[in-house]
């Protein structure tokens, strides 16, 4: 990590130089991106948690059926004609 970027960080935002250094590790020595991520939120570098890419969520595929509405042998118009009667 170059003593330039840190100096920059510094100039950007009016941080102090070991904010600087965990946003720039935090960000792999890209200063753009380490100032965005501090003016979004100043804190985020203070936070134990890793950023991580999210977890893609896996749901396990329906299940496929067969399923039958009218039995195959009776022609509609009758099973119509029977289902009246009833």
């Amino acid at each position: 990590m170059s003593p330039d970027k840190i100096e920059s960080f510094r100039q950007f935002t009016g941080a102090d130089a070991e904010t600087a250094r965990s946003f720039l590790s935090l960000c792999e020595d890209n200063l753009e991106i380490a100032v965005g991520l501090y003016m979004d939120d100043p804190n985020s570098a203070n936070n134990d948690t890793d950023i991580a890419a999210p977890v893609e969520e896996y749901r396990s595929p329906i299940p496929q059926r067969t399923e039958r509405l009218i039995p195959i042998d009776v022609p509609i118009c009758e099973f119509q004609q029977s289902a009246a009667l009833q």
